[in-house]
């Protein structure tokens, strides 16, 4: 890299305030090279394009006005800098690839530059830079897109505080919004970022499945805190309070669920993001924690969960698309123990069936609503046994014949157990929210990696987990939950037909052979 060259690099990284370990980080150099390249000791390296990556980088970071009017006063001197970012990456690659005339000497210059930039960043972030409005839910996005954007740019730890209590509408009606967002946040934690939610636990049952299922990837890195308000609100003003410590926050508030245009508002003033701070660590005082998330990282701690949850005497409601272990054969439960050679699968399996036994022995009732997945699922050796990868298995699998057994050992609980309960739901219909086929009003996915269960007692809990290769399973013994999930799944075993779900499960048994 020639010394003309290297003093475009500085001027850009000066114009910007980028420190060489930030730019080394976007484009997988050590500072110590980002350093010497930009003080002319080093040439660009001869197996690497990086005019591109260092325009794209800097296209990204020229956002004050003061920026922009010296980059044009020096690149594109008879126009304004271009709003398109795909022509500011153009403009800059070639600025940076051309050779240096002499009335590109700006050394001198710099240092009216950085005082003139100093003086209009400040003027800005005072004013129209510090506060930015968004309207409606396509604003919201925006907004929340602005917000995270900046965030994931800085490439610094940051601690996110977010509640909302607003209609979640704004972020499941866009999908592409929905994956962006889950990027981001993603993006967030990998940079040592940690999240503290404020859940809103009244909500109609689908938005409840729906948030869950959205968080789920976030909630599986373990960096997330969450919290519920266990105080009675209006439900008349809701409010969305989302703060980056010590930088930014967007705030909005609305009537009830409306659907009329509400304003967002992207606040960067860091007075105002402290008293928000404040606002929001005087609500948390009051909340209490929400759910416990498990997955491989504390193993022990799901089982011990999983089986105080299981002992509870107390009736229980299933909504799942595998059978449960509680009614698998001893034949099948030995037949996986003996493959994983796991050696407490199949103790583990009995001390469940012991409990489901006495449970019902003593009254309570227990149904399972069960979405049979499709035949060719099972026959293609793709139905998952839940927990595999909790025993050390991600690959674990029903044999045809192992689940044509489990079933046949269902029909015969149907026939000996009268306080044992089974739900065959309807043909499977669409999903509105989602265009994803749900049954029982429940959204859930139909494919191997990631088939939602809930398993709820009344007066215990609500237990929710996938039976993907990757488990991560929620449990919560908050009374609104459980009793939202529970009444609403009660509601559905009005439908029991105990004689049709016998003759649907032997014909479904026939079509296994």
């Amino acid at each position: 890299m020639s010394l003309n060259i290297a003093k475009k690099l500085d001027f850009l990284m000066r114009l910007t305030g980028t420190q060489n370990n930030t730019l080394g980080k976007a484009l997988s150099f050590d500072a110590s090279y980002i350093s010497r390249l930009r003080l002319g000791k080093r040439n660009l390296p001869q197996n690497r394009d990086l005019i591109q990556p260092l325009a794209s980088f800097f296209a990204k970071n020229i956002k004050l006005p003061g920026q922009k009017a010296a980059l044009a006063q020096r690149i594109c001197p008879e126009s304004p800098w271009p709003q398109v970012a795909g022509e500011q990456i153009k403009l800059l690659a070639k600025w940076l690839s051309e050779p240096v005339s002499p009335a590109d000497e700006y050394d001198l210059q710099m240092l009216d530059i950085d005082l003139d930039l100093k003086k209009q960043k400040n003027a800005a972030e005072g004013a129209e830079c510090a506060t930015e409005f968004f309207y409606g839910n396509a604003g919201k996005r925006q907004g929340v897109e602005k917000f995270l954007s900046e965030l994931c740019e800085s490439h610094a730890p940051v601690s996110l505080l977010l509640h909302s209590d607003e209609n979640m509408q704004w972020l499941y009606e866009d999908a592409s919004f929905t994956k962006r967002w889950s990027q981001l946040l993603t993006t967030i934690i990998a940079q040592g970022g940690k999240i503290k939610i404020v859940h809103t636990i009244r909500r109609n049952i689908e938005e409840m499945v729906e948030a869950i299922k959205k968080w789920v990837p976030i909630y599986m890195t373990g960096k997330i805190e969450t919290y519920y308000c266990p105080r009675i609100r209006d439900n008349i003003f809701r409010r969305t309070l989302f703060i980056a410590q010590k930088q930014s926050a967007l705030m909005s508030q609305s009537i009830m669920d409306t659907k009329k245009t509400m304003v967002n508002i992207l606040i960067r003033d860091k007075a105002a993001v402290n008293a928000l701070e404040d606002e929001y660590f005087d609500y948390l005082a009051l909340c209490r924690p929400l759910v416990k998330i498990f997955g491989i990282h504390n193993v022990e701690d799901f089982l011990h969960t999983y089986f105080a949850f299981a002992k509870a005497e107390d009736s229980l409601i299933m909504l799942r698309s595998i059978p449960s272990r509680y009614t698998m054969p001893e034949r099948v439960n030995k037949n996986i123990a003996e493959r994983v050679r796991h050696p407490i699968f199949r103790q583990e399996t009995a001390k469940l069936q012991a409990h489901f036994s006495s449970q019902l022995a003593h009254g309570c009732h227990i149904t399972e609503i069960l979405c049979l997945p499709d035949a060719e699922l099972v026959t293609d050796g793709s139905l998952p046994i839940p927990f595999r990868d909790l025993l050390g298995q991600p690959e674990l699998s029903y044999t045809v014949e192992e689940f044509r057994q489990h079933i046949e050992a269902i029909i015969e609980l149907l026939e000996t157990q009268p306080n044992y309960h089974v739900i065959l739901p309807p043909r499977p219909e669409i999903n509105p929210f989602s265009s994803r086929r749900y049954y029982a009003g429940i959204d859930l996915f139909t494919g191997s990696q990631d088939i939602i269960m809930l398993m709820v007692k009344e007066n215990t809990g609500v237990l929710m987990h996938n039976a993907g290769k990757d488990t991560i399973a929620f449990f919560s013994s908050e009374s609104d939950i459980t009793t939202a999930f529970y009444d609403y799944l009660s509601r559905i075993t009005l439908q029991e037909n105990r004689a049709e779900a016998i003759a649907r499960l032997r014909e479904y048994s026939r079509d296994l052979k």
